[in-house]
């Protein structure tokens, strides 16, 4: 029985009023009151047995941790003494508690030492597994997930003293003698440590999981020659052996979840209400002893059991340390660097100085200064404005990384060109050029090779022609079908020109008449997406083989949703940072979306499900079949027979198996077929629009194809012999002109960026010394909008093409919509032989009319966004 409880008033010795929340009850045995008395130190009677048994065990473990230590010479494991001692302490101060319940003193160093007690185990792990990683790739890098070993152990450790500084705050402030609203707050705040430690548990154990699967790997692949023999082996190098390694892995693991399991108790008894109806947890003993002290009780036992000093031994078991010698040297060096840098600092302003005062003068006096160099040591960007190469804004990476990550790298680049003139340094390793003869001409047509941003064009994991960094990768590629997009093969193929008729004249041009006779708009994006997409599959795998987008809609936007889901914004990452991308990859973290991976998989699916198609018209045709010309699948046959014809059975160093090949030649075509998403269909859409918008050029062209007789009336639906040839329609100068001017204004444009050669620097527009490895970006909008080669550059004139006799002009500046050099886009023949038919055919059947302007310009071209509506009305043969 607990004696009658009498009323006190608590003075608390400051401003605030006196409580009168609870009441002072008369001490029992060994002090005992009601827990919700004011004079109660603890929410339970303490007994004094289990408090004597556990400090015991505690003290044992102590004590063999400490024989480990010295035994094994580890001095990094005086925090898991640390840990166990408190423990000890505790349970030392909870015993003596249980006889004397009034001392303070008793049961707040009860509460601090237990509650922090496990932070120290918690560094202990820390620092074990850094040493670990240190120890088990000595030769290698030590790092996981990029974070070196030795910074390993020290983030954790600070973060771990982060989190042992707020939660002993909590726990002091929520000790049984405070006021209530002070004891809340303390709660609260040890809470917030408790779950921060948690976090960084979490997460470090996501490196271990890494760690532990790499080790596996290491194993396997036998990587320090352990295969079949000894375990015992001379351990002059820091080996690891594996019998040992895992033991101590899943020791680790073992101590985390039993930290783990004390966090989720406490949190629930601290969350779980503050009386014994709603919460019984803080108000019996046995659940601290039980959720609390026998984890942490387990977590000391196994680390004992398996201790790092039998594992972690050799010359790399330990982090390399450092005399007062050498550091006092190493000091005294950095001094010496930090001075000498400043001196030159120093000297190189003084030095821009001089010179700025000198060009002062020279000016003044009508001389032309030296050229002053940039930080590369480079000299002018020409001999005639003697101007240095110049920043774009920063000399680091993070401006046009920025930029490329806003999606506004074009407009950036373009405003750092005509503000510092045409060759710019956006970045340490990176310049864009604006100039055609000097610049691009000697970087594009010789052929420099491509950086790791094309590994994103791959598909399948395989190389194509786009995605092919090297020279080498790139011909290999390149060979296998080249002849296939020639002037020539093109213009004497049956099988393309059956296509096109088929699909002009059966496809497209109804479905044109369909929208004329009811009066609705056509969206010209979407119809030349389909339509391109249709054309140039249909000459690679032949028509049966091939989509039809033209006359499916809902299948056309979808293909379009998902051609966009795959080249999200977000690829950014894996163009441009490839190295952060699969790096947070490895920790579980992915910047890429899901739908990312998963119209990656549709689209590659739809893809080999047409492959497969043109497979099965090849077989059939190895076997003596002759199928109609126009589902001949020209471009997959020349590829299947050029995998199928390998000397060494091997392509791009990987043996040709009949899987790899199915996706070799997938990959290349749809390397191939995106041309008519990214420019094909995209410039056709906007050739039309342009024409729409300038009545009296379409109106020329109309007359310039009027005498093809490609009218639907003049043309036989069954006969492509009935259109006009490949010469025909190449020999009408408007009709180029038109296809000529709507390239050049390509309304979006790529940097298509290239690497100066490894082993030497090079010159680009007149800057010497670029050094090796310089990636150089060049965007088809800057040589294709440059006033001082255009006249009205931003604006669409067919007839600059032409001369004052309506001739093809020959002294126009380079047109660089396919770009130049060995790498030149395969497709450019067949890109001008299908905008010729379409255009003509087109314009021999409607004449068009804007609808809806307020949707032009509304979205950037050629997103999934952008819309261009026209009407389309039938005009008489």
């Amino acid at each position: 029985m607990f004696p009658t409880p009498t009323l006190m008033i608590r003075d608390d010795g400051d401003d605030d009023p006196p409580r009168t929340d609870c009441t002072s009850a008369v001490p029992g045995p060994n002090g005992a009151v009601p827990w919700d008395a004011c004079n109660s130190n603890y929410n339970f009677h303490p007994e004094l047995t289990p408090a004597i048994a556990t400090a015991s065990i505690f003290g044992v473990l102590t004590l063999v941790h400490l024989i480990e230590a010295i035994w094994y010479r580890k001095p990094f494991t005086w925090t898991v003494l640390m840990a166990a001692s408190w423990e000890m302490g505790a349970f030392i101060l909870h015993a003596y508690g249980s006889q004397d319940q009034q001392a303070q003193g008793y049961a707040t160093g009860h509460q601090v030492l237990f509650l922090l007690a496990p932070v120290w185990l918690n560094a202990f792990v820390y620092m074990t597994f850094a040493r670990m990683v240190y120890f088990f790739r000595p030769g290698g890098e030590p790092r996981v997930c990029y974070i070196p070993a030795r910074w390993l152990g020290r983030i954790f450790v600070v973060a771990d003293i982060a989190t042992f500084i707020v939660q002993a705050t909590g726990g002091v402030m929520a000790g049984p003698t405070v006021e209530p609203n002070t004891r809340a707050k303390g709660v609260k705040i040890y809470i917030i440590g408790m779950g921060v430690q948690e976090g960084f548990i979490v997460v470090f154990l996501m490196l271990m999981a890494r760690f532990h699967y790499r080790a596996l790997q290491m194993n396997r692949e036998d990587v320090y020659g352990l295969e079949g023999g000894s375990y015992d082996r001379e351990d002059e190098e820091g080996y690891m052996p594996r019998r040992n390694w895992k033991a101590l892995q899943f020791a680790l693991y073992a101590a985390l979840l039993a930290i783990t399991a004390r966090i989720i108790f406490r949190l629930v008894e601290f969350t779980g209400g503050m009386t014994p109806e709603e919460n019984p947890i803080p108000f019996t003993e046995a659940y601290a002893y039980a959720l609390d002290a026998f984890p942490m009780m387990l977590a000391l036992l196994i680390l004992a059991v398996i201790h790092p000093g039998r594992v972690l031994q050799g010359t790399n078991s330990e982090f390399p340390r450092k005399g007062c010698r050498q550091k006092r040297k190493e000091k005294k060096e950095k001094k010496a660097v930090k001075k000498a840098a400043k001196q030159e600092r120093k000297a190189t302003k003084e030095e821009k100085k001089r010179i700025k005062n000198d060009r002062k003068k020279m000016k003044k006096y009508g001389e032309v200064p030296d050229a002053e160099p940039d930080s590369y040591g480079m000299g002018l960007i020409d001999g005639q404005n003697h101007e240095p190469m110049r920043y774009a804004d920063y000399a680091s990476p993070i401006w046009i990384l920025w930029q490329r990550y806003q999606g506004k790298e074009l407009k950036a680049v373009l405003a750092a060109h005509e503000r510092l003139g045409k060759i710019v340094r956006v970045a340490p390793q990176e310049i864009s050029i604006s100039d055609y003869e000097t610049g691009v001409r000697q970087v594009y047509n010789a052929g420099f090779e491509k950086p790791g941003y094309f590994d994103f064009f791959q598909y399948y994991g395989q190389r194509n022609s786009f995605a092919s960094r090297s020279r080498a990768d790139h011909a290999a590629c390149r060979r296998r079908v080249s002849s296939s997009y020639s002037k020539t093969t093109l213009f004497a193929s049956e099988t393309l020109s059956k296509v096109t008729h088929n699909i002009m004249y059966q496809r497209l041009i109804p479905v044109l008449q369909h929208h004329s006779a009811h009066g609705q708009p056509v969206e010209l994006l979407r119809l030349c997406y389909a339509s391109g997409l249709d054309m140039l599959n249909c000459y690679i795998l032949g028509l049966s083989s091939g989509p039809d987008f033209t006359r499916n809609p809902e299948l056309t936007e979808m293909w379009l949703e998902h051609y966009e889901n795959r080249y999200s914004p977000q690829g950014f990452w894996l163009q441009e940072l490839p190295k952060l991308y699969h790096g947070l990859r490895k920790i579980g973290l992915d910047v890429m979306p899901r739908k990312h991976y998963e119209s990656t998989e549709w689209i590659e699916n739809w893809m080999l499900e047409h492959c497969d198609k043109s497979e099965a018209i090849y077989r059939r045709m190895q076997n003596g079949e002759q199928p109609p010309a126009e589902d001949i699948p020209v471009v997959y046959n020349q590829l299947r027979k050029a995998m199928s014809n390998l000397k060494d059975g091997k392509f791009l160093d990987m043996q040709a198996s009949e899987e790899l090949s199915r996706i070799s030649i997938a990959s290349e075509i749809f390397d191939h077929m995106s041309g008519a998403r990214e420019v094909f269909g995209l410039v056709l859409a906007y050739a039309v629009y342009y024409l729409a918008q300038n009545p009296a050029q379409q109106e020329m062209l109309k007359h310039a194809v009027a005498g093809l007789g490609m009218h639907v009336n003049q043309v036989s639906h069954s006969d492509a012999n009935s259109l006009p040839s490949p010469q025909t329609i190449e020999s009408i100068a408007y009709l180029q002109a038109v296809i000529k001017e709507s390239l050049r204004m390509r309304p979006n444009s790529t940097p298509l960026p290239r690497i100066t050669p490894h082993d030497k620097s090079v010159s680009i527009s007149g800057v010497d010394g670029i050094p090796a490895g310089t990636r150089v970006n060049c965007f088809q909008w800057f040589l294709h909008r440059n006033p001082e080669m255009w006249t009205q550059p931003n604006a669409w004139v067919p007839e600059r093409w032409l001369d004052p006799n309506g001739a093809e002009r020959t002294d126009m500046p380079p047109l660089w919509a396919f770009v130049t050099g060995p790498r030149a886009c395969i497709g450019t023949q067949l890109t001008y032989y299908l905008f010729g038919y379409i255009l003509a055919g087109l314009f021999s059947n409607f004449s068009v009319q804007i609808a809806r302007p307020e949707t032009y310009g509304r979205h950037t071209p050629g997103s999934l966004e952008d819309e261009l509506f026209v009407l389309m009305t039938p005009i008489a043969p």
